[in-house]
């Protein structure tokens, strides 16, 4: 039946080459001449169409829809097939339904669609955590270090500029808040999985302490949209790890600077000192200065004068002190001996030795205390309030003080013996929990990736945010057929391979990348613009991935029409964006008007990759093809590849009566 109806179509097909008017149209409407390829191929995928029943059926209607950048093609009969080896952790039966139904052949373009690193897009200005201090997220260059939720510098891969975007607001239970797009990752956790071991029934929670991946619109479905979120729907995300600031030589002892930031008299010509404790005393005098009492708690400290002018500090009043930024931006010993030794002067512990609080009149100094305790993987928040105090008889308003509220539960903020036995850490949780979340107006919106296998930074107030492996895969497994990689992962500003893409060549350490006198089986090509130029005709080429801004996605088709025309007999291979669940890339239709073959990646469950390979029949229609899924470890290598299937219980909807189904927890799909 199928020969005899494609039959059918091949002599419909002769006959509207006869159609003086059809030519007449075409020749007219798009400057197509009859005896081109590009006329057969438009007339080939109107013949080929299913719904085309019947000669002169809705023909003409199709034909003045056409569009020079739809009807461009490859004549397949020129065309001789290619082996392309895919990634070597795919199984055997994939392998068959490629024998079996999808065939390679020179100058085939095969799309990888995928979400670039489940993309993080933060609203224009958003502070990003630097060696050097914050920087707004839309100046941050490739190459460029910020820092990871575990504390570590990190390079930054990519940046990838958004335009205009809805933005949402998060405000969280310290005070803090950020904004993000709807698209932006965040690592949740509820506060069911969090605090209870077991379920109500006495039977062991499966989510105890498990974290989850979802986007802003997925956090604001489940937390039952715009507003305060209910006490029973709030989720968790994760503190970062103390910040691993390199080390920096500084003029004066660290908790010594604390000492005198908390119970210091500055605008002497000789700075003094009001404690109560022998052992704050003892302990300046074994740093080597010279320590005179003046007085019932006061001393005088001497030689030190230079040092705090080094440190802008002398002549600081209680309301205008500050800790130094080379001891804010060092590392972990230092910031943690100035938290103590201000801790230790103004610092109070609350009777359930669990809360603790620093007291101030400087509101700068307010800020720094928190910025210590955060960079150390803490929690606090900042409160003001009016002082008040009584002259003769009169009570008068006094300066704004400032109370931060702390939290740690790793570190010890007290170093004085009495205070610090007295602490005995914070129990419950000590991350931020989501209390709000409100519309903002549009914003220009910025994504980055990061080196890091979490790919969570730390943005404002030390709060965490959230293709590759397919392309290194596919050239370490056609080695032989000498690949050229090119684009903006591999690569950084100033064109020297970054770390990461070395160390995955040392991790597949199953592919030999270099010939016996020491030099490369590939070609590295940083390339990010004017791909096309770039293609070595007649060899395996691999873009990733193609950087396209919002707003201009509909260049891709001619983009990817150049990468064609350069192939020759070899094949090219080029990344796009695509967005969560969609069935095409960023782009639409253009996307598949020259694609050949696509591999369409998204989410499955947190950590999980989802992969429908197929062949692209219709640039109208979705991938169809066997679905896979499977983890990536070390990066680069591919593992618990499997086919999966639509869940029979909730039919592919991933909720079942309201709630989350239990046999796809939610994913929609499940294993063949």
């Amino acid at each position: 039946m199928e020969e005899k109806l494609t039959q059918q179509r091949v002599e419909y097909f002769i006959d509207l080459e006869d159609d003086e008017f059809y030519v007449d149209r075409m020749r007219e409407k798009h400057g197509i001449a009859p005896d081109s390829s590009v006329f057969h191929t438009s007339i080939s995928r109107l013949v080929k169409d299913k719904r085309i029943r019947r000669k002169g059926r809705g023909l003409y209607k199709k034909i003045r829809q056409i569009k020079p950048v739809q009807v461009f093609g490859v004549d397949r009969e020129r065309k001789s097939p290619v082996t392309l080896i895919f990634p070597r952790d795919f199984n055997t039966m994939m392998e068959m339904d490629f024998a079996e139904h999808i065939v390679i052949r020179e100058g085939d373009l095969i799309l990888i669609s995928g979400l670039s690193n489940y993309g993080k897009a933060l609203r224009n200005g958003t502070p990003i955590l630097t060696p050097n201090g914050w920087t707004a997220i839309n100046k941050l260059i490739v190459g460029d270090t910020v820092f990871d939720s575990d504390g570590r510098p990190v390079k930054i891969l990519g940046v990838y500029p958004q335009n205009l975007r809805q933005c949402f607001r998060f405000i969280f239970n310290d005070g803090t808040f950020i904004d993000s797009d709807n698209e932006h990752l965040w690592q949740i956790q509820t506060g069911y999985s969090r605090l209870n071991k077991e379920t109500g029934r006495g039977k062991p929670n499966s989510q105890w302490h498990k974290w989850s991946i979802l986007s802003t619109k997925e956090i604001i479905k489940l937390c039952g949209g715009i507003g305060e979120v209910p006490l029973h729907q709030r989720f968790i995300i994760p503190n970062n790890e103390p910040v691993q600031f390199e080390k920096q030589e500084v003029e004066l002892n660290p908790y010594f600077l604390g000492l005198l930031l908390g119970d210091g008299t500055l605008t002497n010509s000789t700075p003094r000192i009001s404690t109560s404790d022998n052992e704050i005393v003892d302990y300046i005098r074994e740093l080597g200065f010279r320590v005179n009492y003046v007085s019932q708690y006061d001393y005088r400290i001497l030689g030190i004068y230079n040092q705090m002018k080094m440190l802008g500090l002398k002549g600081t009043k209680s309301d205008t002190k500050f800790v130094p930024k080379k001891y804010l931006f060092n590392d972990i010993e230092t910031r943690l001996a100035v938290l103590q030794g201000l801790m230790d002067t103004d610092g109070y512990i609350h009777k359930n030795s669990k809360s603790i609080e620093y007291s101030t009149c400087s509101k700068q100094l307010a800020d720094d205390v928190s910025f210590l305790v955060r960079s150390l993987g803490g929690r606090c928040r900042i409160y003001s309030y009016d002082s008040h105090y009584t002259y003769k008889g009169q009570s008068l308003n006094g300066k704004p003080k400032y109370r931060v509220n702390i939290k740690m539960n790793n570190l010890n903020p007290f170093k004085l013996k009495r205070k610090a036995d007295g602490y005995k850490g914070f129990t419950k949780t000590d991350c931020r929990v989501i209390r709000q979340i409100d519309f903002v107006k549009r914003h220009h919106t910025t994504c980055i990736k990061i080196d890091s296998p979490t790919g969570l930074f730390i943005a404002k107030d030390f709060i965490v945010t959230h293709n590759t492996t397919l392309c290194m895969s596919f050239a370490g497994e056609n080695i032989d057929m000498s690949p050229v990689l090119m684009g903006n992962e591999y690569t950084d500003a100033n064109e020297e391979p970054l770390p990461r893409f070395l160390n995955r060549l040392d991790n597949m350490d199953w592919v030999q990348w270099a010939n016996g006198n020491g030099s490369d089986k590939f070609t590295l090509l940083p390339v990010r613009e004017d791909y096309a130029e770039h293609i070595v005709k007649d060899r395996l080429n691999i873009v990733d991935w193609i950087n396209i801004a919002t707003g201009e996605h509909y260049m891709i088709g001619t983009i990817l029409d150049g990468l064609k025309r350069q192939a020759g007999k070899g094949i090219v291979i080029a990344a796009i964006q695509k967005a969560e669940g969609a069935e095409a890339g960023r782009g639409g239709q253009f996307t598949k008007d020259f694609a050949d073959v696509e591999l369409l990646v998204d989410k499955f469950g947190s950590y999980e990759t989802l992969l429908t390979i197929g062949k692209v029949k219709e640039y109208t229609q979705p991938v169809t093809g066997r679905t896979y899924a499977f983890s990536i470890s070390k990066g680069v290598r591919i593992i618990n590849f499997r086919e999966v299937i639509k869940c029979n219980e909730c039919r592919g909807s991933g909720y079942k009566v309201g709630q989350k189904c239990e046999n796809c927890d939610g994913k929609k799909m499940v294993d063949a």
